[in-house]
């Protein structure tokens, strides 16, 4: 399943009704199984966002590191960030 459709589908959740009765039997109090529920469905859409896949943030920053050095160089360069092109000219 899509991590990000799951994500939006857990957002869609506005209450949750904690089973007190399971929480008596893992020894917790009826306000701490509250909170552990309500907390648990926050750190499941973390857990989630952790396995999206992010942008080559490195890429762009070498891309970047290196239109600087070829400023310093003189020399031109053009190279593409996602869908934006960039030209690199010493002035």
């Amino acid at each position: 399943m899509n991590p990000n459709k799951l994500i939006d589908e857990l957002c869609l959740i506005d209450d949750i009704i904690p089973d007190y009765v399971a929480g008596r039997r893992m020894g917790l109090t009826d306000g701490e199984t509250e909170s552990i529920a309500h907390h648990a469905i926050g750190r499941a859409i973390e857990a989630l966002e952790k396995q999206i896949p992010k942008k080559p943030e490195k890429q762009d920053e070498w891309l970047m590191l290196l239109a600087l050095k070829q400023l310093k160089t003189g020399a031109e360069m053009s190279f593409r960030l996602g869908i934006k092109k960039y030209s690199v000219t010493r002035l």
